[in-house]
């Protein structure tokens, strides 16, 4: 899979990527996480003061305990949180959650040295307490202001609290997971198509150039490559046109010094040929002819032979033997 050069830009960018993703929403985590955990406690302060103005009006209506319980009861279901019901000695005599970790007849602490927040949305005060409960610790949220003159006799001293477990706010920060999981593939899946067109723009030219040398290994010098921009590619792919251009160059001076040979070579052969045939023929049978045949044929051996030392040295010069 990783055998090409594009696929291993890809993979780069790609981890390259990832790993900045990584580090900055781990970075966002850490400096988001108290931040999560405030507006987590923020949401359920909000709840308390409407809980406290309804059973101020059911109390009013003539409604009895039971009914409040009955309505904190389908509040703490519909809401999905814990709602308690504490008198005026901090003593629960309700809670939505049943079992063996009930807090109903148990004193809860007071909210005396707790922490007092204002909700964004309305502006309403609420204030909290840690307390620790028969399973688990818990974050007890009430309202600031209790309304108990508009209660009825006997209503006075009950209040509502939402009981939290300090598990769910201190992983209040776990909702940003997704949000960050789900900007990190798509940052994933845009370094995709980026690094792909990266890769391609650098490895395009290179497979052109490959290519390219396998035309001129075949004996096809006549070749070039379009040059596109100014970067290390595009020096190295005009690199290979000077080269491919002098080595075509080369290959026809090649080819035109072996016509120039062969033709300066036909020559003194074929007067050779023709007077030692002459020869062999007894066409010329004085002495003062054979004797001028035959100077004919050394001095044509003599063109040749320096024919022959010419093509010795340029091989030798090719060869770098000669300077």
């Amino acid at each position: 899979m990783l055998g090409s050069l594009r696929a291993r830009l890809i993979v780069s960018f790609a981890l390259v990527v990832a790993l900045a993703v990584f580090l900055a929403g781990a970075g966002a985590l850490f400096l988001l996480r108290d931040k999560q955990e405030e507006s987590a406690r923020e949401r359920y302060g909000r709840l308390v003061e409407p809980l406290n103005d309804r059973i101020a009006r059911l109390s009013t209506t003539g409604s009895s305990i039971e009914d409040i319980k009955d309505f904190l009861r389908g509040r703490a279901v519909e809401a999905d949180v814990r709602i308690l019901l504490i008198n005026g000695d901090s003593l629960v005599v309700f809670d939505s959650v049943d079992g063996a970790g009930a807090l109903t007849g148990k004193y809860v602490l007071s909210f005396e040295g707790g922490g007092v927040g204002v909700s964004a949305g309305n502006s309403s005060q609420y204030k909290w307490v840690d307390y620790n409960g028969p399973k688990d610790r818990v974050t007890l949220f009430a309202a600031t202001q209790h309304n108990a003159a508009g209660l009825a006799p006997g209503f006075a001293s009950y209040q509502p609290v939402i009981a939290v477990p300090q598990s769910r706010l201190t992983s209040a920060w776990l909702d940003l997971v997704p949000r960050l999981a789900l900007a990190g593939a798509i940052a994933l899946s845009v370094s995709f198509i980026v690094s792909f067109c990266i890769s391609r723009s650098i490895s395009g030219p290179l497979a052109r150039i490959t290519q390219a040398s396998k035309q001129m290994a075949r004996g096809n010098y006549d070749v070039h490559i379009p040059i596109k921009g100014e970067d290390e590619v595009g020096r190295l792919a005009e690199a290979f046109n000077q080269m491919a251009t002098q080595v075509n160059t080369s290959q026809r001076m090649m080819k035109d010094l072996l016509a120039n040979v062969s033709h300066e070579l036909k020559t003194p052969l074929t007067s050779i040929q023709g007077f030692s045939q002459a020869i062999v023929d007894g066409v010329v049978s004085s002495p003062e002819d054979v004797k001028e045949y035959s100077r004919t044929i050394h001095d044509e051996s003599n063109r040749m032979r320096a024919l022959v030392d010419d093509l010795l040295l340029l091989s030798q010069i090719e060869s770098g033997q000669v300077a």
